[in-house]
């Protein structure tokens, strides 16, 4: 928790010195849905009707190397819960990463490209099981971003739209993680 706190403290001190850093700097977040797909499936019995809902954030600091090349570096989390009444289980998905952005040329049309390196925590609590907390094994992954800018080459707030897929190893399993989301870019 530490480590979040100090990377929203990073993001608070770039926000401030913004203006000076002359279209240099971007300041991102990104709000959306994923779908998961797990390598090894976290324990839960699978007869249970439980309610879904996948909600994915990403924040992330980027450096204008050119109006074409952005090196990005930043943190991303999905939550995947799932209720039924007083039972649940909730896996939550984090990591941290660095990478490249680069607009091809086509209007806005951008593609990213980030090694990572996280981990996943999963809270589950089901009649059928003790109360538990397990924590996946670090790992090192990767995520590819295709994106739209609808406000490409331009100053202030860009919207932009965009899919992800991030492969997550975990041990002797991966997971994979499929991610539909609306960013808002200030530069």
């Amino acid at each position: 928790m530490k480590k979040i706190f100090s990377f929203f403290i990073v993001f608070f001190v770039a926000g401030t010195i913004f203006p000076f850093a002359n279209g240099r700097i971007t300041l991102d977040g990104a709000i959306g849905s994923a779908f998961v797909f797990y390598g090894e499936e976290p324990n839960y019995p699978e007869n249970e009707d439980f309610s879904r809902f996948v909600l994915e954030g990403d924040v992330s600091l980027g450096f204008v190397l050119d109006p074409a090349v952005i090196f990005t570096t930043g943190i991303v989390s999905l939550a995947d819960f799932r209720a039924s009444g007083s039972q649940h289980y909730n896996l939550i998905d984090y990591a941290f990463y660095g990478g490249i952005r680069i607009y091809p040329g086509l209007a806005g049309l951008r593609f990213e490209v980030d090694y990572m390196l996280g981990s996943r925590t999963d809270f589950i609590q089901i009649d059928t099981f003790d109360t538990t907390k397990n924590q996946c094994s670090w790992g090192n992954g990767f995520r590819l971003l295709f994106e739209y800018d609808f406000t490409f080459e331009k100053t202030g707030f860009a919207p932009i739209v965009g899919c992800s897929w991030r492969r997550m190893p975990r041990g002797n399993s991966t997971d994979n993680m499929i991610s539909i989301y609306f960013r808002m870019s200030y530069r």
